[in-house]
């Protein structure tokens, strides 16, 4: 894509305005994705500088692809070489192998301070892996209803939760909160 730098453009589809945009907006994308073919013209509307030119910056598609490609093939090593290090993963038979699937089938997520992962008593069917920051596992005790949770365990950096949930259904029987 295109970022624009302090000019205002004009759109225009089949010779008609469709759109304007400012400096600093990205165009193009879908050419640089999935080498569709443009459906629009974007032309220079003004310059704050009067100079009627200007100034953008651009990628090619296959410039884009290598970035992304070598990118995501460190992403890949990266995450593998953390399960190598988790003792959940110590069991498997093809270890290399396996590892590399489950590196391909995760999908991060982030959580604020506060924000739970989930509750006790939800529907268990995510297993998770500490990436980094710490978590609470809360539990709300028997025929306390009223009481505030309790801390039972702190998750660290390399540490598995909701593993039940990989076996079948499982009820969480306590919840996760992050704290950092």
């Amino acid at each position: 894509p295109s970022a624009l730098t302090y000019s205002s453009f004009d759109v225009t589809a089949d010779g008609k305005p469709v759109n304007s945009f400012g400096s600093w907006v990205v165009f193009g994308e879908l050419a640089l994705l999935y080498g569709c073919q443009r459906t629009a013209s974007v032309s220079l509307a003004s310059c704050s500088d009067n100079t009627k030119e200007a100034s953008i910056w651009y990628t090619d598609r296959r410039t884009f692809q290598m970035i992304m490609m070598k990118t995501g093939i460190l992403r890949q090593q990266q995450n593998l070489s953390f399960l190598r290090n988790i003792s959940f993963f110590t069991h498997l038979k093809d270890k290399e192998v396996e590892l590399l699937r489950l590196v391909d089938a995760l999908t991060e997520e982030r959580y604020l301070p506060g924000e739970y992962v989930f509750r006790q008593g939800a529907i268990g069917e995510t297993f998770y892996i500490v990436q980094e920051g710490e978590l609470n596992v809360m539990q709300q005790q028997a025929g306390g209803t009223q009481s505030l949770p309790k801390v039972i365990a702190t998750l660290r950096e390399g540490e598995t939760f909701g593993e039940r949930a990989l076996q079948g259904d499982d009820v969480r029987t306590a919840g996760v909160v992050a704290i950092s």
